[in-house]
């Protein structure tokens, strides 16, 4: 799953969408 491939990078939990999707931004930078 993308979110288990990128999991050594921080996420911010940014919004909650109209069906309770979870959205986050992934911090490519660190």
């Amino acid at each position: 799953a993308f979110i288990k491939e990128k999991g050594q990078y921080p996420m911010n939990k940014v919004a909650t969408d109209d069906i309770g999707f979870a959205i986050y931004q992934v911090d490519l930078s660190k």
